[in-house]
């Protein structure tokens, strides 16, 4: 009988390691099931007693990079979301693409009064006489996840702008609360949100769709996903509105780009190497 493996999770709690659920993981990286078998195969070799999952990912990543670049990069999504920090202003610009790209009807960073005082909205979409008031929680420390007091303050800012007169202007049109993350929601959450009816978008959830999901069936992963892509290139890549790995192939003239961002034309040619690898299908 094979003996089982412990490790440690992002919360630091042990945990019996699921191959199930690695494999699972593996395959949401686009990877057939030969290579997914050599994956697990290669990583159950280095896996010792209490081993963190973080490990555990840099063995994966790496024994996929030697099958194939793009199975390593999509492998790597929830690191390079991560990377849209420290703070939360990247991510909120991020999540506003990818809404975008589903058809909604976007602003960011808006003033919306209530009957009682104003709020600072991350997003404001729309869609089919939906109104979503969007608050985007980015988190970058293992393990933490979103509570319920999150939850209680969406619906004290729902109920008041509700009461208010902000939205007049549309009366055909639900107004809705969505909060979204890069992270995970707690069981309290949940419940809290799905008693009060708040929508909630974050990493595996809904199970049905979680927000790895939304971004993987249209590709679009964030920028940050690219190896090439560096830290500095941020803030200019924002102010074009570039977002997602994708737009890097929409630049007409590289030599023009590069001027511009005051960076080489070698750094953009690697960046659109990483991207044609990543999105090739």
């Amino acid at each position: 009988m094979q003996e089982k493996s412990y490790v440690i999770n992002a919360s630091g709690e042990k945990e019996l390691f699921s191959e199930k659920k690695f494999s699972s993981s593996i395959k949401r990286a686009g990877a057939s099931g030969v290579v997914v078998s050599k994956v697990l195969s290669d990583v159950k070799k280095n896996i010792f007693p209490d081993i963190k999952t973080s490990e555990i990912f840099k063995l994966a990543k790496s024994s996929l990079e030697k099958e194939q670049l793009k199975f390593a990069l999509r492998f790597s999504l929830k690191e390079s979301i991560k990377s849209l920090g420290p703070a939360g202003f990247f991510f909120e610009k991020y999540i506003a693409e990818v809404f975008k790209q589903y058809g909604y009807e976007i602003k960011v960073d808006q003033t919306i009064s209530g009957k009682c005082i104003n709020y600072e909205m991350d997003i404001i979409a729309k869609k089919d006489k939906v109104i979503y008031l969007g608050e985007c929680k980015y988190r970058n420390r293992a393990g933490e996840k979103i509570d319920v007091n999150v939850c209680l303050k969406e619906f004290a800012l729902l109920y008041d702008v509700r009461s208010g007169n902000y939205f007049s202007g549309s009366p055909d049109c639900s107004i809705q609360s969505l909060i979204v993350t890069n992270t995970k929601f707690t069981e309290q959450a949940i419940k809290y949100a799905e008693c009060k009816r708040i929508y909630l978008l974050g990493w595996r959830y809904p199970k049905e769709g979680g927000l790895e999901k939304l971004i993987e069936d249209k590709k679009l992963y964030p920028i940050t996903i690219l190896p090439s892509f560096k830290k500095y290139l941020m803030d200019f890549f924002v102010s074009k509105n570039m977002m997602l790995a994708k737009d890097v192939l929409e630049i007409k003239d590289i030599v023009k780009f590069a001027e511009t961002a005051k960076i080489s034309k070698k750094s953009i040619n690697d960046l659109y190497r990483d991207a044609r690898a990543l999105l090739e299908d």
